[in-house]
């Protein structure tokens, strides 16, 4: 979600949006670090928000090119929240909540600093970090931030350097242990063919940040159960959690800002029960689907349907750009244009890569232009991509108009159902 053209890019309302993203990341991560019902009553909201503004400004400034923007504002979050910690929470800091485990001993600071840091880096760098499969590296982080939080004196220059450095081993130790021999190293990716369409980050990153936005409360676990080496009540690995794993939480029922074309209507089908579409089980622009989300076993699949008709026949159509995202590790394969609900026309190799597509000039008689793609879910190899329980893992439709200046986005919640090796 924070990629450093679209960070620059995007200009004050984009800045404006990360920060909103940023806050509510960084109190979702708080809460769950502490004990029920503490968070809400300890905490100073506006300290809050003066510190992850503090630490967005500092992350952008530290950003240089070569840089992931997603690693630095981690960074800055944790080590701007253990400075302002006395602000923040003016009373006295809340208890550790239970889902902090084994790491509760050092104190709710530290934990909450290691859970915001995670969390934050996970948001923006669209990365997952393998927490529990490196815990040499997990380790010398938590000694790291008890070192800053004992230490009122730390440069915070250096304490953010060497935060964000242990951030980065959590991927680097992952993949040199992921990495097959040589001789069986994969060959590149053909990168000769351009794209259909280039892609145009000035308005279109903002544009799926407040959609991402509006999803928050629901996308981003308080804790995922998988934060423990465990699972959530330490059991050993392969072994059934004691507690049940609950029913997913409630999706919102709308999303703000999701904006809309001049004369397009979006509307996204889940194919859950059968194949053909049904009334309640689609999305459009702002608005989620009335049937419940639904639910992805690992190896799942799920078909969806894009149905782009025109609003107004006495209008032109719109000249479109499409492009379909799936929330890693779950991935988009097997698009194709449809002549109708049931017979696919051609494949759209593009939107399996995440790439635009130029959309196919829609009737002015009323039928509609259709995709049709499958959301799978993988097995992750660390297992950390799908948590313990339920894991939100949307889709996500972006339309724009050919010059870019007009854009929609449709969400559909999915969750992906672990439960075993908890």
């Amino acid at each position: 979600m924070g990629s450093t053209s679209g960070h620059d890019a995007g200009g004050d309302t984009y800045d404006a949006l990360q920060r909103s993203l940023l806050l509510l990341v960084a109190t979702k991560a708080l809460r769950g670090a502490a004990a029920p019902g503490e968070y809400d009553a300890m905490v100073n909201g506006q300290a809050l928000a003066e510190a992850m503004d503090a630490a967005y400004l500092q992350a952008k400034a530290r950003t240089h090119p070569v840089d992931k923007f997603g690693y630095q504002l981690g960074g800055c979050a944790a080590v701007m929240l253990i400075q302002d910690a006395g602000a923040v929470f003016p009373g006295r800091m809340p208890d550790p909540g239970p889902p902090l485990g084994t790491v509760a001993y050092r104190g709710y600071l530290a934990g909450a600093a290691f859970s915001l840091a995670m969390a934050v880096t996970e948001a923006f760098q669209d990365v997952i970090l393998p927490v529990w499969s490196q815990p040499d590296v997990r380790d010398h982080f938590l000694d790291l931030v008890d070192e800053i939080v004992a230490d009122p004196d730390y440069p915070p220059r250096a304490a953010i350097t060497s935060v964000v450095n242990c951030l980065r081993q959590f991927r680097e130790a992952d993949e040199q242990l992921a990495a097959p021999p040589p001789e069986t190293m994969p060959a590149p990716a053909d990168r000769s063919r351009p794209r259909s369409i280039p892609w145009r980050p000035i308005g279109i990153t903002a544009l799926a940040t407040v959609a991402v936005l509006g999803l928050l409360q629901w996308m981003i676990p308080t804790i995922p159960y998988a934060f423990l080496p465990g699972g959530r009540t330490g059991t050993a690995a392969g072994q059934a959690p004691a507690d049940p794993i609950p029913l997913p939480p409630g999706a919102p029922t709308t999303v703000s800002l999701a904006q809309r074309l001049p004369n397009t209507k979006v509307q996204l089908f889940a194919l859950a029960d059968g194949p053909s579409p049904a009334r309640g089980a689609q999305t459009v622009p702002g608005v989620l689907p009335q049937v419940s989300a639904p639910v992805l076993r690992i190896n799942g699949r799920m078909v969806f349907q894009l149905w782009l008709s025109i609003r107004d026949p006495h209008l032109p159509p719109d000249q479109l750009s499409l492009s379909v995202y799936g929330t890693a590790p779950t991935v988009v394969t097997d698009s194709h244009l449809m002549a109708d609900a049931d017979h696919p026309v051609a494949p759209e190799s593009h939107l399996d890569a995440g790439d635009f597509i130029p959309v196919h000039t829609i009737d002015t008689g009323g039928s509609p232009t259709i995709y049709q793609f499958v959301l799978s879910a993988p097995p992750d190899r660390t297992t950390v991509g799908y948590w313990c329980g339920y894991t939100a893992k949307p889709v996500q439709i972006l339309v724009t108009t050919s010059d870019n200046a007009s854009a929609a986005t449709t969400t559909y919640p999915v969750y992906v159902l672990r439960d075993k090796d908890c």
